[in-house]
């Protein structure tokens, strides 16, 4: 459908205008693990905790353009040191706000919502 449209980049900005809130790095695997399947975009992605190379980094390079920023958070858990998650830059909002893809936008939008009324995505506390 959107396979030939769309770039992992602009995955990435939407879901994150999308949840509206700072997502976990490794739940953006998740997510667009998801919406790949669901978007017949070719992404490639490894193991049971999908991972996808091409993604991550895709992910570095938009942290170094600027776009995104992490922030790290002690873990939960006592063998779990930090969690590391992305946020926006004035300068990634600005581009996702003037991003113009609509009926993808609603796709991410309804994808979100249907995991956020779940009581959550699997993996996050």
């Amino acid at each position: 459908m959107f396979s030939e449209s769309v770039n992992v980049k602009h995955l990435v900005l939407l879901l994150l205008k999308s949840f509206r809130k700072p997502i976990e790095r490794r739940m953006v695997h998740f997510h667009l693990h998801e919406l790949a399947t669901l978007l017949n975009v070719k992404l490639l992605f490894y193991g049971e905790q999908p991972f996808s190379p091409e993604l991550e980094k895709e992910i570095d390079a938009m942290i170094g353009e600027g776009l995104l920023k992490q922030i790290f958070t002690v873990g939960p858990l006592f063998t779990e040191l930090y969690r590391e998650y992305l946020v926006f830059t004035d300068k990634g909002r600005k581009i996702a706000d003037e991003l113009s893809h609509p009926e993808l936008e609603k796709i991410i939008g309804d994808y979100v919502a249907t995991k956020t009324t779940r009581g959550g995505v699997p993996g996050e506390q």
